[in-house]
């Protein structure tokens, strides 16, 4: 997980607007995402929070690994 603070600028409710926020990224796998997103709304003060997955590549040693910690910590099971 890694977290930062940002300036953003967007358009809510038809005004635009400037905000200070925090990025967080977490990575995961992709069938966790239902629970993460679960986790995001119920925690993030936003209506609308931005919450968005993106399709990874990496080293088969690093995907490995990532998938070995998920297993360890019990949120995902090998098939």
């Amino acid at each position: 997980m890694q977290y930062e603070t940002v300036k953003s600028q967007y358009v809510w409710q038809g005004e635009v607007r400037s905000a200070e926020e925090v990025r967080l990224s977490i990575k995961s796998c992709l069938s966790l995402f239902p629970l993460l997103e679960d986790v995001v709304k119920r925690l993030h003060p936003y209506e609308c929070p931005e919450i968005v997955a993106y399709p990874v590549q990496g080293t088969a040693a690093y995907l490995a690994w990532m998938e070995e910690v998920l297993t360890q910590c019990g949120f995902f099971a090998r098939e």
